[in-house]
């Protein structure tokens, strides 16, 4: 079971991942499980940690610096990611004669649905100083709504020096 864990974690950051090039935001730290990657003096390193049923992937830019359109895509696409692949796997079940292959699509499928749908769920982890893709999705939402679409030009002169 933690092969399908572990692979539905990998299918969600590897959707930030995406989501994050796509919008030109630099990647300081890729987790996923036990194994990440942090990027030290201009490389990536491969980096253990203790707590396997998780990952992350850290920007270097700070959150109120990044532009409410790239904020949105970069929090929805590991969420994204973990649907689609969700679907597709759900989808596949169907055409398979295969019990054992069409058990383990399912499982996969509905694991990685799981794990998007989990993410909705807005919350903070202090000791990580990490918060999910819920709760930056509502603030995204309410710097939209209160008319704060554009960085915080205070925060980006103080992370310049």
């Amino acid at each position: 079971m933690y092969a399908v864990i572990f692979t539905s974690i990998l299918i969600h950051e590897i959707g930030h991942v995406i989501g994050a090039l796509a919008v030109n935001l630099h990647i300081d730290e890729v987790k996923v499980g036990f194994i990440g990657f942090r990027k030290r003096r201009g490389k990536f390193r491969l980096h253990f940690y203790k707590n396997a049923f998780s990952g992350h992937v850290k920007r270097i830019e700070p959150d109120n610096t990044i532009p409410l359109k790239k904020e949105f895509i970069f929090s929805v696409s590991g969420i994204s990611a973990n649907l689609i692949f969700g679907a597709l796997l759900l989808s596949a079940y169907h055409y398979r004669n295969n019990n054992d292959l069409r058990e383990l699509l399912m499982i996969f499928g509905a694991v990685s649905i799981f794990i998007g749908v989990i993410n909705l769920i807005p919350f903070k982890l202090k000791r990580l100083n990490l918060i999910s893709d819920g709760l930056r999705l509502i603030v995204v939402l309410a710097r939209w709504l209160t008319g704060v679409d554009q960085p915080n030009k205070a925060a980006q002169k103080d992370n310049q020096g």
